[in-house]
């Protein structure tokens, strides 16, 4: 191993310590729903914002980010446990905004909306976009 690629390594390895302690640094653990819940500083919409590489991002995706891998583009970052402030990797879901949405809508956070699509109506409307192509 050369020494560029030697720096490389130990130059990267602190940047994940760095990401890690700035995590556990901000959150206090819920013994009773083992949440993550952020102390950090918390938006107006109840959710955790980080500041990484000089650039304002929520936590819980810096979170999946952090422990569970890149996530895809225009994919969110959602909650099983449903509190906005957890940053728990095993809370936490990728989804599509349709997807989102809809776990609002069943667990009843959110009355049904009009960006919201009923599953039936969803179905309804991909058989009449078939016949329409016939």
């Amino acid at each position: 191993m050369n020494k560029r690629t030697e720096l490389l390594i130990a130059r990267n390895k602190s940047r994940v310590e760095s990401t890690l302690e700035y995590i556990q640094r901000r959150i206090i653990i819920n013994s009773e729903t083992e949440c993550w819940e952020w102390t950090g500083t918390i938006g107006r919409d109840g959710y955790g914002k980080a500041k990484r590489s000089g650039k304002i991002i929520r936590a819980h995706r810096l979170s999946y980010s952090f422990y569970k891998g890149e996530i895809p583009p225009s994919f969110h970052v959602c909650h099983s446990c449903d509190n906005p402030k957890c940053v728990n990797p095993s809370h936490l879901w990728v989804g599509t905004h349709l997807q989102n949405e809809m776990d609002k809508t069943l667990k009843g956070r959110r009355p049904l909306s009009p960006s919201v699509i009923h599953p039936e109506t969803l179905l309804r409307r991909i058989n009449t976009s078939s016949l329409m192509s016939l």
